[in-house]
């Protein structure tokens, strides 16, 4: 239970990032980056061509969803430590194994009865987020990163904010908390429902159906842009009659925009061979931006403070944003009234272990520039 006189303060300090719609009635919180894997209603495919490891690409081969099974299969599966409650996803074959054995094993130590099933097909995103916001919301994987998802939810905008705080030292000013406000109701209880995983610094609030429709790399226009920067971008940029780009997402960038898919291979080819063979890394990082969904919601992104970005797509609004502290494991709360309703979803973003980590890899980064 929160102290909701804390709460109250807190309100105070938000800033209001946009709204969302949620028609289907599931929010899901992902990462926006790996939204290139998101099946929607179609049966999730290993992509094994981007595996180079025969052993591993094997594993990815085999994998199939599975489900833990017996009228104790929800006190197993919390005994095990699964999340995804009793489902088991993407698990190779080798993998199960030790999965069922565990919870052969735990069954048998306490009583209970458990074991492993294995599911007639390999289950979509978008039911396996159904699955868990019918449980009370939650988290899966999907291509392993940890992807949340919340119901029931009422079809009307559904308010986003923000709460910033500075942590001092090196680390400053960051969101500490992000909201999305269902109801006005008084909080009766707040649980911890689970994580979203975040290896591209970026969290998209979308709604489970309007997801399916997402273009991650497709151009909606045929065109795109080649952005590059970092620590000798003035230098490309002159000598490759570069333009300075409208970023103003932390570092700014230089490139071309709205050129064709075409140009924009030569481009980066004209990039490279700027570079030379054995460029050491941190001269440059050089971005291919097709003029897709993702480009559409980092373009406001970039743009600055505070860092968000919307998109109607489907019937429904999105919204995309910067965590401002980077990759990780960001916990998701659910807030709800006396009737058991949600009155509001918050993502925990800062912490005092989040800052202590930030100070310890700025400190590593001044002692290896020394």
């Amino acid at each position: 239970m929160r102290n909701l006189s804390s709460r109250k303060s807190a309100d105070a300090d938000k800033f209001h990032l946009g709204e969302i719609t949620c028609p289907s009635g599931v929010l899901v919180i992902i990462d926006m980056g790996y939204m290139r894997f998101w099946s929607g209603r179609h049966e999730p495919l290993p992509r094994l061509d981007e595996i180079d490891d025969p052993e591993v690409r094997a594993g990815a081969a085999s994998r199939a969803d599975y489900f833990i099974a017996g009228k104790d299969a929800t006190q197993v599966a919390r005994l095990a430590d699964f999340s995804s409650f009793h489902f088991l996803y993407d698990r190779s074959l080798e993998g199960i194994e030790t999965v069922a054995d565990k919870i052969a094993s735990l069954a048998q130590e306490h009583g209970l009865d458990a074991h492993v099933e294995r599911e007639p097909r390999q289950i979509s995103h978008r039911e396996r987020a159904q699955r868990v916001a019918d449980l009370g919301g939650g988290d899966f994987p999907m291509e392993g990163p940890w992807v949340g998802a919340v119901g029931t939810l009422s079809n009307r905008p559904l308010t986003v904010r923000g709460r910033r705080q500075d942590y001092g030292g090196n680390v400053g000013v960051r969101w500490a908390e992000v909201s999305i406000e269902v109801s006005r109701k008084p909080v009766e209880t707040s649980i911890r429902v689970g994580d979203v995983a975040v290896d591209h610094g970026l969290i998209l609030l979308g709604d489970a159906d309007a997801l399916g429709s997402w273009r991650h790399y497709g151009s909606l226009d045929g065109l795109c842009d080649v952005a590059f920067f970092g620590r000798e971008e003035d230098a490309a940029r002159e000598a490759l009659a570069a333009q300075r780009l409208a970023d103003s997402w932390s570092w700014g960038a230089s490139g071309w925009r709205n050129i064709t898919p075409e140009e924009g291979k030569r481009r980066l080819q004209q990039v490279r061979s700027w570079l030379g063979p054995g460029s050491p890394i941190g001269r440059l990082v050089l971005e291919y931006r097709p003029h897709s969904h993702f480009y559409l919601v980092m373009e406001q992104i970039r743009s600055g403070r505070p860092e968000v970005g919307a998109l109607a797509l489907d019937g429904a609004v999105l919204l995309g944003l910067n965590t401002s502290w980077g990759d990780g494991l960001y916990p998701i709360w659910v807030d709800r009234d006396k009737a058991g309703a949600v009155v509001a979803i918050r993502l925990e973003l800062g912490s005092e272990k989040r800052r202590q980590l930030m100070e310890q890899v700025w400190a590593r980064a001044v002692a290896e520039s020394q």
